[in-house]
């Protein structure tokens, strides 16, 4: 490390103005400036000054170890490149090698409100597939004048509605009604056949007034559902399975246009008159995520509640991250190094909790843009908490100085990252009071069998978890070259740690797409890289850290002699011809407006020597190319270039090969499909939100064991309501999945053209 110990008192006679000079007042605040009385010869006093001077590494050293530095850097940014390009071909290598419903699905994000029906939506989407599979075979020069039936076959097709509050009660009666079945002490059997009966109030007797306050709350619950149940819903999504991925390709080829011409209806910007529904909508496409994370519940909710709350939850997090900063800085001016680590160690434990609780609150349309809300968040507590904030409550003077200084804190805080939460990830105390302590007094076995499920893991706080400790090494490894090798350690230690806790610990999660890898890809990694080639140019610019310069004068005459410097302990003697110092700010951060890029020339009163001065400007212009670099990728070969495109041009480009198995041949008992579900805190399984009959079981994703007949009864809220108010099939109030049978595979008809 950078630490310093070589120190040396020196006579700063304009250290006197510590009223006015913000950098004097510094180093008097942390004890680097001392003052001796001095009695003159008319009967006068006037103090003398003195600064403490750090007399560590000359330019021709700092040169070397810059350059040493700056080839660290290189191989750095080599591998960071490497390895985001490595993810990128792996996403791809794996969506190729694993069929997923998503690979056979179009999900359309603009239907008409009415568009009930979904015989009218397969005939629609098939007579598109079959049109743009010919355009297709015709411009490939392969227009036989035929396609295969199963190319433009629609296989699955389910249609969301904007049912969030007939759901939410619904979910609702069936925890009063668990909660009751526990206040009774009866069977679920006997549960049942009172409440069918409605003989819940006969059962119940004046000495259980929890069990009446239950039955009101229930009968409430029951009128509002009714009420519910009479209302007419919107059409919000539409997802249409085809029996091919070449019908998917096909489809989303053709109805592909600009945001811009869906907003409008710009019914000229189709390549086709027949890609318009009802021959007057355009319909906003796209590939939908998988089918386990899209919350079907949150579909339908208007855009202006998304937003209301995604700002409050934004505002929150912004102020825990403040509150944060002045209880590190609390800890770090009252206890120490050692205790700020600690309390940052343990912040960095809890408050992704805190997080999660908190994007509980947000509606996403599916678990990864969840997962990527709350990354965003925790991400930016821990790498502000982490580095950030030590960074700017340490005094600058303090940065390699001996005691409480800045590395000595970074070096604290990689260790208890090293330990305190693979720690308390291994001992797992909630998950061991709940399968111990709470399981056995659970009286009905669906609340004990809650109990025993794994613990939920967050993708988000894994990824933020290894982006934490990156970030604290790049930030601080200029002055601290020995924070690779602790932050490789950490890495290992969550590493084994994260891998035990998935085997034994955690609860499976669903496949949650490529959102944060993505970011991390394209966003976090070319941030790292930046702010390592940026604090390098700062740390190095920062040498000696003592915040003096040379006067190029003598020291005055009275400095001349032999002085006891008080709360030293020592004594300076200054002999003729030695040099006078004064105050200058080495620190860029602190000038006003902060200094970018961190180059020589902005030194003012110069500081450093010429191989500091050389080592300095080739770290600040690296830092502006990769921040030029970092820029050009963003915006021209991200996803955000992409993002802004698909609202003038179509927005899909078919990505990796087509798998060659048709949907209905994909083997294995268990494949999901977009069958409408919700997934409430405080049940075993997701709840089933349609009518699922005529669908292949396998579809729905996931299977009770104890449901041998496979009807889901059980898990299934479709049930949940009188059969009249389902019967109107005008008027649904469950999102809708239907199923076909496709064709022989031999089959060919005539193309539409």
């Amino acid at each position: 490390s950078a630490i310093c110990t070589d120190t040396q008192w020196v006579p700063c006679p304009q250290c006197a103005d510590s009223h006015h000079n913000e950098v004097v007042r510094e180093l008097v605040d942390v004890g680097r400036v001392v003052t001796v009385p001095l009695e003159r010869e008319n009967g006068s006093s006037a103090p003398l000054y003195f600064a403490l001077k750090n007399l560590c590494g000359d330019g021709d050293d700092l040169y070397r170890a810059g350059i040493v530095s700056y080839v660290g850097f290189i191989f750095l940014a080599v591998a960071l490149i490497g390895l985001g390009q490595y993810m990128k071909w792996k996403e791809v290598e794996i969506d190729e090698l694993n069929a997923t419903c998503t690979d056979f699905t179009v999900m359309i994000t603009n239907p008409p409100k009415d568009a009930i029906d979904a015989d009218e939506w397969k005939e629609f989407l098939e007579t598109v597939a079959r049109v743009s599979v010919s355009k297709q075979q015709a411009i490939s020069g392969e227009d036989s004048g035929k396609i295969s039936s199963r190319d433009k076959h629609v296989t699955c097709l389910s249609v969301a509605f904007d049912n969030h509050i007939l759901t939410d009660a619904l979910i609702k009666r069936r925890l009063l009604k668990r909660n009751l079945q526990i206040s009774l002490g009866v069977t679920q059997k006997e549960f049942e056949d009172l409440y069918t009966n409605d003989n819940l109030n006969d059962s119940v007797s004046a000495s259980k007034p929890k069990a009446q306050k239950l039955i009101q709350h229930l009968a409430a619950i029951d009128s509002e559902i009714r009420d519910l149940g009479m209302k007419q819903y919107n059409v919000v999504k539409i997802f249409a399975t085809f029996e091919t991925e070449v019908g998917q390709r096909a489809v989303l080829s053709a109805l592909s246009v600009g945001k811009l011409n869906q907003k409008n209806n710009n019914t000229t910007a189709l390549a086709d008159e027949r890609y318009a529904f009802r021959g007057k909508y355009v319909l906003g496409v796209e590939e939908p995520e998988e089918p386990l994370t899209i919350r079907w519940h949150d579909l339908g909710i208007p855009s202006r509640v998304v937003k209301k709350k995604r700002i409050t939850t934004f505002t929150i997090s912004a102020l825990i991250i403040l509150g944060s900063f002045f209880l590190v800085r609390w800890i770090w001016l009252s206890k120490g190094a050692e205790s700020t680590s600690l309390t940052i160690a343990i912040l960095n434990m809890v408050m992704p909790h805190v997080f999660r609780n908190l994007n509980h609150h947000e509606i996403h349309s599916c678990e990864g843009k969840k997962q990527r809300s709350l990354f965003s968040k925790t991400l930016a507590f821990r790498w502000i908490n982490t580095a950030v904030i030590i960074h700017l409550i340490t005094p600058f003077p303090h940065s390699i100085s001996k005691g409480e200084h800045l590395i000595k804190a970074v070096c604290a805080i990689f260790i208890a990252e090293m330990w305190t939460a693979p720690m308390f990830q291994f001992l797992n105390i909630w998950g061991n009071i709940k399968r111990h302590i709470k399981a056995p007094r659970k009286t009905t076995q669906e609340t004990m069998n809650l109990m025993f499920n794994g613990g939920r893991v967050e993708l988000a706080e894994r990824y933020t978890n290894s982006t934490k400790i990156l970030f604290l090494c790049f930030f601080f490894s200029a002055i601290f070259p020995g924070a690779f090798a602790l932050g490789a350690v950490c890495l290992v230690v969550h590493c084994q740690m994260d891998k035990f806790c998935l085997c034994r610990v955690w609860a499976p999660i669903p496949n949650l797409g490529t959102h944060i890898a993505d970011l991390n890809r394209t966003v976090i990694m070319p941030v790292l890289l930046v702010v390592l080639s940026a604090m390098n140019a700062y740390l190095w610019s920062g040498f000696p850290y003592d915040n003096l310069c040379e006067t190029g004068q003598s020291a005055p005459g009275d400095y001349l002699g032999t002085h006891s410097l008080p709360n030293t302990g020592g004594n300076i003697t200054v002999m003729t011809g030695d040099k006078a110092f004064m105050s200058c700010s080495q620190d860029y951060f602190a000038r006003d407006p902060i200094v970018f890029p961190a180059l020589p020339s902005f030194q003012g009163q110069k500081w450093m020597e010429d191989g500091q001065a050389s080592v300095v400007a080739l770290h600040a212009w690296t830092s502006v190319a990769t921040l030029g670099i970092a820029a050009v990728y963003f915006l021209f070969f991200s996803g955000f270039t992409k993002k802004v495109l698909s609202y003038f041009y179509p927005s899909y480009k078919p990505s990796g090969v087509i798998f060659g198995v048709d949907f209905s041949d994909v083997p294995g008992d268990i494949f999901p499909a977009y069958v409408p579900q919700v997934k409430p805190k405080g049940f075993t399984y997701p709840l089933v939100a349609c009518d699922i009959t005529g669908i292949d079981r396998r579809f729905i994703g996931w299977r009770d064991p104890d449901d041998l007949n496979l009807d889901y009864l059980e898990h299934n809220i479709f049930h949940d309501v009188p059969p009249e108010l389902t019967q109107d099939k005008t008027k649904p109030i469950f999102g809708i999945m239907r199923q076909w049978t496709p064709p022989p595979k031999e089959e060919k008809e005539w193309a539409l053209e």
